[in-house]
């Protein structure tokens, strides 16, 4: 937990953005979702911040 009390982190990215560099600080992938760009998700992560 942080100073703040927050007991979970999650972000939102593009399968052609980011989601390596979040899997690699410990996040966990919990969803995905197709949009506009063909071939290309949403991506869903959350980490525990304990």
């Amino acid at each position: 937990m942080n100073q703040r009390g927050c007991k979970k982190a999650v972000v939102e990215t593009s399968s052609f953005q980011a989601p390596l560099f979040y899997m690699q600080h410990g996040f966990e992938e919990f969803g995905k979702v197709e949009f506009g760009i063909p071939g290309h998700v949403r991506i869903f992560l959350r980490k525990d911040l304990l």
